[in-house]
């Protein structure tokens, strides 16, 4: 069910005639039958068509600083060789071995910025800095050259660790939207 209140926004000659009706009606002449043709105002305005412009599209200036945070997962691949010198013979019988400590790990950081509107064009700088990434790997027991286990207990271990790392780069183009 739609409930709506209008206001005719002009008169026509039935609405003469039913305000008559209702002034007969309340002298006790008639009985009370009013009807009305005028329609809603929103009707009759959206008939009309409109010579206004349309509104003006807001302009935007992309001048400024900004700083964000940055979070997300990193990997990688490493590779460390272990190799005796001057040779495995020499050097207490070892095989030389490669461990993978592929560094892997949540990654969070920070950026900064600025951008230069001139015209239609935006260029800028952007800087970030990261967390450290990293991975471990180890081997026990170590390997002898004819592939019996070293004795005692030793073992290898290969560590890749990347502290911080930040990039610095350019920014240049066109803003999409608001030029």
């Amino acid at each position: 069910m739609v409930l709506s209140l209008t206001a005719p926004i002009s008169t026509s000659a039935q609405d003469k005639k039913d305000n008559l009706t209702a002034t007969s009606a309340a002298e006790g002449t008639e009985p009370v039958a009013a009807r009305s043709d005028a329609r809603p105002a929103s009707s009759a305005t959206n008939s009309a068509k409109s010579n206004n412009p349309p509104p003006p599209v807001a302009s935007y200036n992309w001048t400024g600083g900004y700083v964000g945070a940055h979070a997300g997962w990193g990997w990688g691949r490493a590779d460390t060789t272990f190799t005796p010198l001057p040779n495995a013979t020499q050097f207490i019988d070892m095989k030389p071995t490669t461990l993978s400590p592929n560094p892997s790990g949540f990654l969070g950081g920070a950026q900064a910025g600025y951008n230069w509107q001139t015209g239609r064009f935006v260029i800028g700088a952007e800087a970030d800095l990261s967390s450290k990434l990293g991975g471990t790997a180890r081997v026990s027991p170590i390997i002898m050259n004819n592939g019996s286990s070293f004795p005692g207990a030793g073992f290898l271990i290969a560590n890749q660790e990347i502290k911080c790392f930040g990039t610095i780069r350019p920014r240049a183009g066109i803003p999409l939207t608001g030029y």
